[in-house]
């Protein structure tokens, strides 16, 4: 039973291959012709050992679609017995005529990529985009509806809407995925490849110098408006430090940031208009595996402070690494039990999240233990109960019962609903 898990977008893919692979599945990750270079497996490892198991393919991109042949298509996926995607995977097997078993979407290839885009209003552009490129966009919708699971059940009311519009079959489920590989990337067993990140020492210095180090990595998203649920709140979290650092200033706090994302020209303004400079380090744009390195080393990771995100990227990460976590999140949204009730601190204001630093001054060590408490968490809900979701799957479909234990799935998604 060979599986191949297409695209890599946040380096998720990787992680969940490596998962699989040490429950003795064969897995193998195989790259799109679009991937981002920050995404390649070479980011999130300090070893070549991912050559070994990794593939590079010549389609994913919107103009390949139309260039690739069906036949080369077939050809390169032909020795795989289960696939799992994301991105534009949907379409490019809906081409071959083959249905995806597993279509685990990042956000836009769910939410945006089924859809002509909506940023086009003039008319002529409109229609000549239309005659040209509607085919994929119909393919990625048609493909979504034949996928045999959709990894991304009714957790949030924008989901709810767009699977209805995207006419999708009861057949969406919600068991994440494990996003980060905490085989390596535990606090404990980090510490080990120190010697090989190439920022170690830039993070150490900060560590040496500062009594709180915030470690903030998300995109910089809160002007440019690029869709409701995209925007991460940095704003608030920068006031927040501001806040701090005009009450306590004996106590040295430094705010860690990266330069990723379209408003990080709208942050470097708003700081140096709170006049707050020497309390914020930039980056670059970063490998994972040197983001965690300096995430090991702060007192505490962020989330987001907008819509009230259940779960992101940078939630998993900060709880992957043992390290406390600074979040908003939206307590009416639903959530599955083991896949949200991790342990964090509610911030939402820049009145919270001077409160929380404050109380992580005097309390230390009880925030280092909700951080441990966190790692834990993440170990036994994803890098354990996530990952047997995957491997039930697989060998569902090795066994011959695939769809038997897709209805037992909605059964008991029914009978929780209910």
């Amino acid at each position: 039973m060979k599986v191949a898990l297409i695209g890599n977008m946040n380096n998720s893919f990787f992680s969940l291959t490596r998962y699989l692979r040490d429950r003795g599945i064969d897995a193998r990750l195989l790259l799109l012709k679009n991937e981002h270079p920050h995404f390649h497996p070479s980011h999130d490892t300090f070893d070549l050992s991912y050559q070994n198991y990794t593939g590079q393919l010549g389609w994913g991109d919107l103009q390949s679609f139309f260039k690739i042949s069906q036949r080369r298509i077939q050809d390169d996926l032909e020795e795989y017995d289960f696939i799992i995607g994301c991105n534009s995977v949907p379409a490019f097997l809906h081409k071959i005529n083959r249905r995806i078993d597993l279509f685990l979407p990042y956000g836009g290839d769910f939410f945006e990529l089924p859809f002509l885009p909506t940023y086009l209003r003039n008319p002529l552009k409109k229609l000549k985009y239309y005659l040209q490129y509607n085919k994929f966009h119909k393919a990625q919708r048609k493909g979504m509806q034949e996928a045999w699971i959709i990894n991304k059940e009714n957790i949030m009311p924008f989901s709810k809407k767009m699977e209805k519009k995207l006419n999708l079959p009861n057949n969406n489920f919600y068991f994440s995925q494990p996003a980060v590989y905490n085989t390596i990337y535990s606090l404990d067993r980090i510490k080990h490849f120190y010697n090989r990140s190439a920022w170690y020492h830039e993070f150490k210095k900060i560590r040496d110098d500062f009594n709180i180090v915030i470690f903030n990595h998300s995109r910089h998203i809160w002007k440019t408006n690029i869709g409701e649920h995209s925007f991460k709140g940095n704003d608030v979290l920068i006031r927040g430090v501001n806040k701090f650092v005009k009450e306590y200033p004996d106590i040295k706090v430094c705010l860690i940031l990266f330069e990723y994302g379209p408003d990080v020209d709208a942050s470097k303004i708003l700081i140096n208009g709170l006049e707050i400079e020497e309390n914020v380090r930039w980056f670059p744009l970063m490998s994972r595996k040197e983001i965690l390195i300096g995430l090991s080393l702060s007192d505490l990771g962020t989330g987001q402070f907008s819509f009230g995100a259940i779960v992101c990227g940078t939630i998993l990460e900060t709880l992957a690494i043992g390290k406390p976590l600074l979040h908003y999140k939206d307590l009416t949204l639903s959530g599955l039990k083991g896949l949200f009730d991790y342990p964090y601190i509610q911030v939402r204001t820049e009145n919270d999240i001077c409160g929380a630093l404050h109380d992580y001054y005097q309390n230390p060590l009880k925030y280092q233990e909700m951080g441990r408490e966190g790692g834990r968490w993440y170990d036994n809900n994803y890098a354990r109960k996530c990952v047997d979701k995957y491997v039930q799957l697989i060998e569902a479909k090795r066994d011959g019962h695939f769809p038997q234990i897709i209805e037992q799935w909605k059964q008991e998604k029914e009978t929780r609903n209910q």
